[in-house]
């Protein structure tokens, strides 16, 4: 069975204190935007720490709201590579998925405290944006939206990037989680094809951006 073939279940609201799933429990809400919010809520089975990602409370009946957020996961589950953030757990009845919670900063966040980076810094941090998204183009993926904000630098001995929101990625056969046409993404890291909508986006757009 697909995950939109599980029975919805009336989300309760979030709120911090509450607990889901009889395991995470919410701890503060990080960021929410249109379609979906991130809070942070602490796994009761490893007493850590995780991310805990579900659709925005006035999408849940929207079915294609529910298509392109059950998509993501599909292409979260089956993207393993050590710079994009790993799923770990998927309850698509309360519709929600838990992440890696990462510890550090945004690379637009990064930059706006370090106006002019060494070389080596830069060197360091594309390569590893590079590795991931070989992997997303080695399974046909096209990220779609690469921009700083969905990049995020780990706070770890040896800096580690981790490449975050495949929300409106798109196959290079053309099946996208939204419509792949009419510019979707963020018009400043947009190829001209991409921004034009005239033809399937390829892994040459996320080179781009």
């Amino acid at each position: 069975l697909g995950y939109e073939d599980f029975e919805l279940l009336s989300p309760p609201n979030w709120e911090k204190g509450l607990v889901l799933a009889q395991r995470y429990t919410l701890s503060k809400r990080i960021s929410h935007g249109a379609m979906s919010e991130v809070w942070r809520a602490q796994d009761s089975q490893t007493s850590g720490w995780v991310a805990l990602k579900r659709l925005g409370k006035q999408l849940q009946h929207d079915q294609r709201a529910l298509r392109r957020f059950f998509r993501e996961i599909k292409l979260l589950e089956q993207l393993q590579h050590a710079h994009i953030v790993p799923i770990y757990q998927v309850h698509p009845e309360l519709l929600f998925f838990a992440m890696e919670w990462l510890q550090g900063q945004t690379l637009r966040q990064y930059l706006k405290k370090n106006k002019r980076l060494p070389l080596s810094k830069i060197t360091q941090i594309f390569l590893q944006i590079c590795q991931a998204l070989q992997a997303a183009h080695q399974q046909k993926l096209v990220h779609r939206d690469l921009k700083p904000e969905n990049i995020f630098l780990c706070d770890e001995p040896h800096l580690q990037v981790r490449l975050l929101d495949f929300g409106i990625a798109v196959t290079t056969e053309g099946t996208a989680i939204t419509s792949q046409h009419g510019g979707v993404g963020t018009a400043y890291y947009m190829a001209p094809e991409q921004l034009l909508g005239t033809e399937t986006p390829q892994p040459a757009a996320d080179i781009y951006s």
